[in-house]
């Protein structure tokens, strides 16, 4: 997708607005695949990676609540 973007624009934008158009491309595509379903396994796959940091985060906020 971002090949057709490069010949269609790429020739007629200078290199800073065409990366800023590259950059919105990627954050729409983003925003379209990452929704509901896919975001929420995406989620639970992150914390079971950093499981560790995370039982270590649930610690210090289980000290802090009562503060």
């Amino acid at each position: 997708m971002l090949a057709v973007v490069q010949i269609m624009f790429g020739q007629f934008l200078p290199g800073d607005d065409y990366f800023e158009l590259k950059e919105d491309i990627a954050k729409l595509v983003i925003n379209l695949i990452l929704r509901d379903d896919v975001l929420k396994v995406l989620i639970c796959l992150v914390r079971i990676d950093t499981f560790e940091a995370d039982k270590d985060l649930r610690n210090k906020y289980a000290s802090l609540k009562g503060v």
